[in-house]
């Protein structure tokens, strides 16, 4: 599927296309069986100019998938894309996958959205959670719709709706059609407490995910670092007075990194009290077991030291490492390499 990110990636390009490049199309994978490079409800936007937003496959597939794209394009109908061991199997062998892949591909207008994908990512952006519904199958348009709750819905739809809502997105029978149904979640924030030398490394990787940055600090005493972000957000802010719309929720992770101990004690104590994707401070491990001591929250509740064992001493190596497991954490992985796993490599 989609990240909330890339989803947005997606509805951003759209509503600042390309120059000369008014129409798109507009690819969902709606179905897999079997190894594939991504999951269901993963998108890729392609512009009549060529531009592609979010790629799906770096291989075969999708240089045929862009094939498809511009027909979808120049033809203005919708199609069902398929690659399976009836069709298009070695594109699928040829990218080392084999699996089986279903798509539905919807041409666009630049300057006519659809109201549900505006208002999908409207939601997204204001960290409301909530459905998208497309429709599967050969139509003229795939209609989209936001459901913000299944309460929104006639009490004969109602039940249907619930039974398909899950963690991940799937398809199911409604209003006598197949749906993919995808929940939503709000994008990711890095909320990091303190400053020094790994910071700006911190921030340059959030970004390139797409996700909201905060940073509390004293910068006010002097210039922030060259190259921040403009899309971070510095804050003066102590425990217990915190802005009224800094994100504390599960898609959050936070960092203390105010090289005091004392202080990190004191904004550990604050941030237990929220439901994390994550919270860790940076420092040795001996700082570290007296934190969790002070603090009594347990190994999995306070990550010390903050980020995975790969090695390196630079700022950009801490950085790396440490935002490595806040994706793990994310995805409810435990960060061992992928040549030792056994089961999916997809969350």
């Amino acid at each position: 599927m989609n990240t909330p990110e890339e989803f947005l990636r997606i509805i951003a390009a759209l509503q600042q296309p390309p120059s000369a490049a008014r129409r798109a199309a507009l690819l969902t994978l709606v179905g897999t069986q079997g190894p594939s490079f991504r999951r269901a409800g993963a998108r890729m936007l392609v512009f009549e100019n060529g531009r592609v937003v979010c790629p799906l496959s770096g291989g075969c597939p999708q240089e045929d998938m862009l094939r498809a794209a511009f027909e979808v394009i120049q033809t203005e109908q919708a199609q069902s894309l398929r690659y399976d061991a009836q069709q298009g199997m070695d594109l699928l062998l040829e990218q080392g996958c084999g699996g089986s892949l279903e798509l539905c591909i919807e041409p666009l207008d630049t300057q006519h959205l659809s109201p549900a994908l505006l208002q999908a990512a409207a939601c997204v952006r204001q960290r409301q959670q909530g459905w998208l519904a497309t429709r599967i199958g050969a139509h003229s348009e795939h209609s989209p719709r936001w459901l913000s709750s299944a309460d929104a819905l006639p009490d004969s739809q109602r039940s249907a709706f619930a039974a398909g809502v899950g963690p991940k997105p799937q398809r199911m029978r409604w209003q006598a059609e197949e749906w993919l149904l995808e929940p939503f979640q709000p994008p990711h924030a890095v909320v990091i407490v303190g400053d020094g030398p790994g910071v700006l490394s911190l921030l340059q990787i959030a970004e390139l995910q797409g996700w909201q940055s905060w940073v509390l600090t004293d910068w006010h005493r002097r210039a922030p670092p060259a190259g921040l972000p403009s899309s971070t957000r510095l804050v003066q802010a102590q425990p217990g007075c915190l802005p009224a719309d800094l994100p504390l929720d599960a898609q959050t992770s936070v960092l203390l990194m105010t090289h005091a101990v004392e202080k990190d004690l004191a904004w550990l104590r604050h941030f237990a009290a929220y439901p994390l994707n994550y919270l860790g401070v940076i420092g040795a491990r001996h700082r570290g077991d007296y934190l969790r001591q002070a603090s009594g929250l347990g190994a999995l509740q306070l990550r010390t030291p903050a980020g995975l064992d790969i090695g390196g001493e630079s700022p950009e190596a801490l950085a790396l490492s440490v935002m490595a497991e806040i994706q793990a954490c994310r995805s409810g992985r435990e960060g061992s390499p992928l040549s030792q796993g056994l089961g999916s490599i997809h969350p």
